[in-house]
């Protein structure tokens, strides 16, 4: 009778080629990453979770590189979507609010995060080409409030740098299980140097806490505020040479 049964049960079928968009699937392999991590995205999984064949996949992305590519531009396009506009702020203002915000985006998503910044060497041309007009607007800030355009570049790197440089040691963190604020395991090695051992028990290890970032930002202004000095009086210098 089970036999019978087995024999007589409805097949599963799956969705028929071509009622799937490329949107679905994007949205489908958001999830799957939420739920498995980027690490974990596979084509086949991902056919599997949107019931379809794997090849409706591969008519829209031809590799899983593809995938991953349309997934980062999609994921820029989400990071920029939830941070406010730059008009109307000083160009410290700029600097602080666009990294402050960068950060406690990516560090609430572990999903945006590693494929904005984990995956940085990998950027397609339509990321790089969406990432570099918002760099350029922040530049142009820069450039007239009076920085040069070097120097204006350099500004904000560095800051970009050190603001993924923390993101990536917090989301290692959280990929190892290791919270915020975790005091060091090996503390008591710290016993025989009086300012590591003070330090050790003042601060947490790892030194991603908020505080700790905004140290870092606004000695990095403080710095930017001398360059902006030695360029406008290069500046000026210059014009009155002329």
């Amino acid at each position: 009778m089970a036999a019978q049964a087995k024999r007589t049960a409805s097949p599963r079928r799956r969705r028929a080629r071509g009622s799937i968009t490329s949107e679905e699937i994007l949205r489908g392999a958001f999830t799957l990453c939420e739920a498995d991590g980027v690490d974990g995205l596979s084509m086949p999984r991902l056919a599997q979770h949107l019931d379809v064949g794997v090849t409706s996949i591969y008519w829209y992305f031809k590799s899983k590189e593809d995938l991953l590519d349309a997934l980062t531009e999609e994921a820029f396009k989400r990071l920029y979507g939830q941070m406010p506009p730059l008009e109307g702020r000083t160009w410290e203002e700029v600097l602080r609010e666009f990294f402050t915000n960068f950060r406690s985006i990516l560090r609430t998503d572990d999903v945006l995060c590693d494929l904005s910044i984990m995956r940085g060497a990998s950027y397609s041309d339509d990321t790089i080409t969406l990432t570099w007009s918002r760099i350029e607007e922040i530049l142009e800030v820069l450039v007239g409030a009076g920085f040069s355009e070097e120097s204006a570049s350099y500004a904000y790197f560095t800051l970009s740098v050190y603001t993924r440089g923390s993101l990536m040691v917090e989301r290692m963190m959280r990929a190892h299980g290791l919270a915020e604020g975790t005091s060091s395991p090996r503390a008591h090695l710290a016993s025989k140097m009086p300012i590591m051992s003070r330090e050790v028990e003042r601060h947490s290890w790892n030194m991603v806490s908020d505080d700790d970032f905004a140290f870092g930002v606004e000695n990095n202004l403080r710095g930017l505020r001398a360059l902006l000095a030695a360029d406008r009086k290069a500046a000026k210098a210059g014009a009155a040479s002329k």
